[in-house]
């Protein structure tokens, strides 16, 4: 910190004062101008300034490229001086990062003296800019003038309060950072930085305000069309408002992030493996119908034969059958199902099928065969942070069949199809909030998975949705996409909504 005795010179009022009267010299309170918070409308009509006591004060310090003088602080005494007192030259001592004090000068030299004074900042002494989870400190100024005859005066503090902090972060920015071109939050906007609510919208970092121009709408939006499609279930914040610095401490993240400006909210689901209720049914879907008793599932295109092989010819012309098939859909491709015989049973087949990558398996067993099936899969998650199971949870976890007599049909649903059946209906549930300025599917570290605002196609009866995740189970994504929706789905971490 430095001082800074300005070069304005002493201010003297109206002479004139009697002699042997005594000169009562006013309380040296200093008011500040206070620019207006909207600009002019229309232009031609000037919006007076207004002046306000140092704890009411709102400033900002630093210099955009496209202005052409930084931020100046204007002050003067709140009381007219009598006449023949003399005011000195105000000292302004500047604070922990808060820049360097021009010349202090006179803008008004009469009864009532007035004074402004430039901070200045730059490249050789900026202000902090680095990725951090804390705020800065305030701006602030120590501000001392005296008059002639009065003994010396307590200095008066003019000091960012929180709010302000907040703006001058993305000043600091525009003026620091390369290619950070957001717009400073205004005076105005200081009505949109709130009191932290209980949801996480600052997860992470030890701000008690956010900015909030949109994102707190969309959330609540999203969670009630949520609730609503999912049967009562909760949505999460992974990530609100961050402030520049807070925003620059992820790594990966767009250094323009919609975040930073208050509109954005990304959103998971709070139970991402929850399934609906008994009767409650999944996300929209076709599935495989229930085949009639003795029937069995139908199997894709490139499954297999499903042919059931027979033999004999008993009396009546009735073929014997001496197998049976047992068939469905595993949940998830690739599932291995290991079928076992159980104890004490003469009918002897044991063995396993791996799943196709529609999730379809079939296999045979002898007539009268007893046993049990028993789904299984290990795979390494895309993103563990989110989604750690390494073993997939399958529901029901396995299958007793009693005496086999006709075809058998048993599905299975996964917890990975849990889970992208929670992450289809949010992300639908976002794209339904009216208003909303865009929408994306999106996975930690790489970004968007889908475009924005992509619409998903809906099961149909050709490419049916067998495992209840909402997704035909075979279609790819859009042009341009490899992967299966099911995959896009398996590597969403977050549902990212804009208001």
């Amino acid at each position: 910190m430095s001082d800074n005795t300005g070069q304005a010179p002493t201010v003297t009022a109206n002479s004139g004062v009697p002699a042997g009267v005594l000169v009562t010299t006013p309380s040296l309170t200093l008011e500040f101008e206070q620019t207006p918070a909207i600009p002019a409308t229309p232009p031609n009509l000037a919006i007076p300034a207004t002046w306000v006591t140092a704890k009411d004060y709102h400033f900002l310090i630093g210099k955009l490229t496209e202005e052409t003088a930084g931020r100046k602080i204007t002050f003067r005494l709140k009381t007219a001086l009598p006449a023949g007192v003399t005011a000195d030259p105000p000292v302004v001592i500047p604070g922990t990062d808060s820049g360097t004090v021009g010349p202090v000068t006179i803008v008004i030299g009469t009864a009532t003296p007035t004074w402004s004074f430039t901070p200045t900042v730059t490249t050789t002494n900026p202000r902090p800019t680095s990725g951090t989870i804390f705020p800065n400190t305030c701006v602030e100024y120590s501000i001392k003038v005296t008059v002639t005859g009065q003994s010396q005066p307590a200095p008066e503090t003019i000091k960012q309060d929180d709010r302000d902090i907040i703006r001058q972060e993305y000043l600091d920015s525009r003026m620091f950072v390369p290619g950070f071109t957001l717009e400073v939050p205004t005076l105005a906007d200081r009505d949109k930085i709130k009191e932290q609510s209980s949801l996480a919208f600052t997860a992470d970092n030890s701000y008690t305000l956010v900015l909030d121009k949109g994102m707190n709408e969309m959330y609540k939006k999203t969670r009630d069309a949520f609730a609503q499609a999912a049967f009562g279930q909760a949505i999460a914040v992974g990530s609100g408002w961050r402030s520049p610095r807070r925003n620059r401490n992820i790594p990966a993240s767009a250094i323009n992030s919609p975040h930073q400006t208050g509109h954005a909210v990304d959103m998971v689901p709070a139970n991402p493996l929850a399934a609906p209720p008994a009767g409650g049914g999944a996300a929209a879907s076709t599935g495989t119908p229930a085949p009639a008793v003795g029937g069995a599932a139908a199997a894709p295109s490139g499954a297999g034969t499903g042919s059931i092989p027979a033999s004999g010819t008993p009396a009546g012309g009735a073929p014997a059958v001496t197998k049976y098939k047992i068939s469905g859909y595993a949940g998830v491709a690739g599932a291995t199902l290991t079928y076992k015989t159980g104890e004490g049973t003469l009918v002897k087949a044991d063995g396993s099928v791996v799943a196709y990558e529609s999730g379809y398996y079939e296999f045979d067993v002898p007539a009268n065969w007893t046993g049990t099936l028993t789904p299984s899969k290990k795979g390494t998650p895309a993103d563990p942070a989110v989604y750690p199971a390494i073993e997939h949870v399958f529901d029901p976890p396995n299958k007793v069949f009693p005496i086999v007599t006709a075809n058998q049909v048993q599905n299975f649903v996964t917890d990975a199809a849990k889970r992208r059946r929670n992450f289809v209906l949010l992300y639908k549930a976002a794209l339904s909030v009216p208003g909303q300025k865009g929408v994306l599917l999106e996975q930690v570290g790489t970004g968007q998975l889908l475009p924005k605002n992509y619409v998903l196609p809906l099961p149909t009866a050709q490419d049916p949705d067998n495992d209840k995740d909402g997704l035909p189970d075979n279609a790819t994504g859009p042009p341009g996409y490899a992967d299966k929706y099911s995959v896009i789905f398996d590597k969403a971490t977050h549902v990212h909504g804009v208001m």
